[in-house]
């Protein structure tokens, strides 16, 4: 596809599942679907990056991140309040039973956003309960990105991806109900 401004290449994989895009300024890596199996198996995929990096003579990163998208269906034929207070943490849920004609409610998505020096965190949750699948299917959604925004040695952003995808497993223990 031609892009009017910048120069852009996408490579993916022939499934569509795997994305690099290298574009003026940055280099995004995207896994979709079942593709994505957990991040220890990223090995050989961070290593062709790293080689990405070193051929266009890259040394340092000023802006890293991992954003992990966690869509859980569950049959909707339930109170979405009572789904959500059953799959989120309790101290992190609205109080959608205030709202009149609750069931019609289609989706609830809270977000928050935090910074703490150079690393910053934007996290959403909460139903999708498409008004046309009533006695279908809902979605609970949990958004995590988590990045940081400094310079980052080439050789160690593999050791700092790691830092961050353990914190993002933190942070998804933490948003989930222990039930």
């Amino acid at each position: 596809q031609q892009i009017e401004s910048g120069h852009n290449i996408d490579l993916r994989t022939l499934d569509g599942q795997k994305i690099i895009n290298i574009s003026e300024d940055s280099i995004s890596f995207t896994i979709s679907g079942k593709q994505y199996l957990s991040f220890n198996n990223l090995t050989n995929d961070l290593e062709k990056i790293s080689a990405v990096l070193d051929l266009c003579s890259i040394k340092n990163i000023n802006r890293i991140a991992i954003r992990k998208i966690n869509i859980i269906e569950f049959k909707n034929n339930e109170n979405p309040s009572e789904i959500l207070n059953f799959l989120i943490n309790p101290n992190l849920i609205g109080n959608l039973d205030f709202f009149p004609d609750r069931e019609k409610i289609n989706q609830s998505i809270q977000t928050i956003n935090y910074q703490d020096d150079s690393n910053y965190l934007n996290i959403k949750y909460g139903l999708n309960v498409p008004a046309q699948l009533k006695s279908e299917i809902g979605q609970l959604i949990i958004d995590i990105d988590l990045f940081k925004q400094e310079d980052i040695d080439k050789n160690t952003f593999t050791s700092v991806l790691s830092e961050i995808n353990s914190e993002i497993f933190n942070i998804f223990n933490w948003v989930i109900n222990d039930n």
